[in-house]
This record gives structure tokens, C-alpha cells and sequence, in this order.
């Protein structure tokens, strides 16, 4: 699962420059990979906005750039509401 997600990232996301997400059941990998594939990239060139629902009305956003890293978290709010209060954030 590790290489396939790495391979997605890379050919799908940076080299065409899109949004890409990863799903899948719980233990596949994904938080792994997707850190492991952030940690790799050049952040003076690149802003990473990374969204994690670990369950419903349980959502991080992590923004990091070559600047700072800022994050907000919620459990108590829904994640359409968090969703648009972190990208009125992060606009």
C-alpha cells in the first residue's frame, strides 16, 4: 500500500499539480505515508494543507510552509462547519 500511495502522490498530485486524497480502512498506511512524502518535499517551494478525519466530528488540518506550521483541531464541532472555518483560515 505504502508504494502505491507514494507513487499516487508524486505522479498524480505534484506532477500534475491537482488535489489528491487518500482513503481507506483504518492500519492501511495513509497518515505513514502521506507524512513520509511531506517530509520529502522542498517546503520553500511548496505549502502543504493536510486534512485528517479520524472519525465523524473529529478533523485536523495541518498547514506547513517553509515559514510555519499551523494547525487547528476539533471534536466538537461537524466537519462541513470546521471545514469551512479552517479554510477561511488558511485563505
Amino acid at each position: 500500500a505504502f508504494d502505491e500511495q507514494w507513487r499516487f502522490l508524486q505522479e498524480e498530485v505534484i506532477n500534475k499539480g491537482v488535489l489528491g486524497w487518500i482513503q481507506g480502512p483504518p492500519g492501511t498506511g495513509k497518515t505513514t505515508t502521506t507524512g513520509a512524502f511531506c517530509l520529502s518535499l522542498n517546503m520553500t517551494e511548496w505549502t502543504l494543507t493536510f486534512l485528517r478525519v479520524s472519525k465523524p466530528g473529529y478533523l485536523t488540518c495541518v498547514q506547513v510552509t517553509d515559514k510555519e506550521r499551523r494547525w487547528v483541531k476539533s471534536d466538537e464541532e461537524s466537519e462541513t462547519k470546521l471545514l469551512g472555518r479552517v479554510l477561511a483560515e488558511l485563505s
